[in-house]
């Protein structure tokens, strides 16, 4: 690149010259390609983020006071802080309306619907009474809290998460903590 070239082609862009607009499009075209090669956002094409830095190119071409700065490093720098700002904005877009945002709660828990007869019916309706309370005896009395809130008086994992003031991933894993512990005990008597 040829910087005295370039300020020239800016010289005559801004007073109107569509050929030396076109000549300075060339002449920025390999960054542009390779930064639209280089870099991924999810829901942009390569033809997306190549207009994108374009439309970067030509606002600086109006934005531009050649007493500042030179216009190949201005531009460059312009460039690139898009296609950075683009990432950013994706990635905080991702974790907002991305798949890691599916949050189970016990609205989720209620509509899963699985045919699988799980450890708690399993408790519920198990004739043989004597394995049931041997593994229930083992069990620790936060364990037995959380077993008789949410299993015995079918409350929410959510309601026994407020109830005790503790997060609502931590109470699920107490309850799952609880019904593997008592479900391998009812099974080893």
């Amino acid at each position: 690149m040829n910087y005295n070239e370039i300020e020239d082609l800016v010289l005559r862009s801004k007073d109107g010259s569509k050929i030396a607009k076109e000549h300075l499009v060339k002449e920025f075209m390999p960054l542009i390609i390779n930064l639209s090669n280089k870099t991924f956002i999810h829901g942009y094409e390569f033809d997306d983020l190549r207009n994108e830095c374009y439309e970067t190119l030509f606002k600086c071409l109006t934005y531009y006071n050649k007493d500042t700065h030179r216009f190949v490093a201005y531009a460059t720098n312009a460039i690139k802080n898009t296609v950075y700002f683009l990432v950013r904005k994706s990635l905080k877009k991702a974790s907002t309306d991305g798949a890691k945002t599916l949050i189970y709660t016990d609205i989720l828990e209620n509509s899963l619907t699985c045919n699988i007869k799980g450890i708690d019916d399993t408790l519920i309706s198990n004739d043989n009474s004597e394995n049931l309370e041997f593994a229930i005896s083992s069990l620790s009395n936060e364990e037995k809290d959380i077993i008789n809130f949410v299993i015995a008086s079918k409350n929410s994992i959510k309601d026994y998460a407020k109830s005790r003031k503790i997060n609502y991933s931590t109470a699920v894993n107490k309850k799952n903590l609880a019904l593997n512990k008592l479900k391998k005990n009812m099974f080893l008597s």
